[in-house]
């Protein structure tokens, strides 16, 4: 059988295609599996062993395709399907419907039921093809060069992979952005709770966020934005002890490798099914607010101009579920 899979965007929705390709590889040991997605994600499916061939969108060599699984469900990927007269096409459908009521119509949350993680979602739509969950996660396997090329920027910078702490200060989505002001205060006061070694990891978009912070504390922060692609940021997640976040791709790239993480919740709710898919993570949101989530995905400003999901979330709150997620097991709440 020959089988091609497509998710286009954005880095975290891909990462979460790793629990589907590895059970369609258990399904179908014999296969031929490909994967199409952007160019700019292309290289974070080297960490999926499972694929055969890995392909960027608009610049395929497609084989004659026996079953397509278009996860991306748009104008661009159903053209494409199209194109390819595939014996069976499978789709990803997104629910919608439960999103637009729990945005538009708070007072019918109560009532809505919970969607699936998405990684599970996804998942769900090959019970025809006999593909199975079977409770694990999705999970990457960065290639050792890429932890290789990690530790060596690490290095010369003069920082270890020993308990380092990554700091991803940035986001697509504006409404998702915490405050420079207050990523600067967790900074300060998780220094002076023992954590020494910071990294700041994002885009070029989140360069001028990161020399904010590197000017105002009085002890080295190295700053990695703007400096990474894919496979160096993953193998710097890989490396690190903790990543403290928002709503992002590097969350569900540190729950698939392994490294513990704490996520900020600010327009957005776990209840999407985004949530990093881990035990070693920690969610930090404004729980009680009417007005969350306002958007799918974060809207570029905040409807209500007060911005409270983000604002009232303080640095000691996620400091605290730092330590608690980081502290030997048996010390644990």
């Amino acid at each position: 059988m020959n089988i091609l899979v497509i998710r286009l965007s954005s880095l975290g929705d891909v990462v979460l295609t790793a629990l589907l390709v590895r059970r369609l590889r258990d399904r179908f040991p014999e296969a031929l599996i490909d994967f199409v997605t952007l160019a700019a994600n292309l290289p974070l499916l080297e960490a999926m062993p499972e694929l055969d061939g890995r392909f960027a969108f608009g610049n395929e060599q497609f084989e004659e395709y026996d079953v397509v699984i278009d996860l991306q469900n748009n104008l661009r990927s159903r053209r494409r399907t199209r194109q390819l007269h595939a014996g069976r096409i499978i789709r990803y459908h997104r629910p919608r419907v439960n999103r637009f009521f729990r945005i538009h119509f708070p007072g019918s949350r109560k009532n809505l039921e919970t969607p699936a993680p998405v990684a599970r979602q996804y998942l769900a739509i090959l019970k025809s093809l006999g593909v199975t969950d079977d409770g694990s996660i999705p999970k990457l396997s960065p290639p050792a060069e890429w932890i290789a090329s990690a530790e060596s920027m690490l290095v010369e910078n003069g920082l270890t992979t020993d308990n380092l702490v990554l700091i991803a200060v940035g986001g697509r989505h504006k409404t998702k952005i915490w405050p420079r002001e207050k990523w600067l205060a967790l900074i300060q006061q998780a220094y002076d709770k023992g954590f020494t070694q910071f990294a700041i990891i994002g885009s070029i978009a989140d360069v001028l966020a990161a020399e904010f912070i590197i000017k105002s504390v009085p002890y080295p922060v190295i700053t990695f934005a703007g400096k990474t692609d894919v496979a160096q940021l993953t193998g710097l997640i890989a490396s690190a002890k903790l990543l403290i976040c928002g709503d992002s791709g590097p969350m569900h790239i540190a729950a698939a490798v392994g490294t513990s993480v704490v996520a900020i919740f600010g327009p957005t709710v776990q209840e999407f099914g985004f949530a990093p898919l881990t035990a070693n993570a920690r969610v930090v949101e404004v729980l009680g607010l009417d007005c969350r989530p306002c958007h799918p995905h974060g809207p570029e400003k905040c409807p209500k101009s007060h911005f409270r999901c983000m604002l009232e979330i303080t640095p000691d709150v996620v400091l605290q579920n730092a330590l608690e997620l980081t502290a030997p097991p048996g010390t644990r709440r």
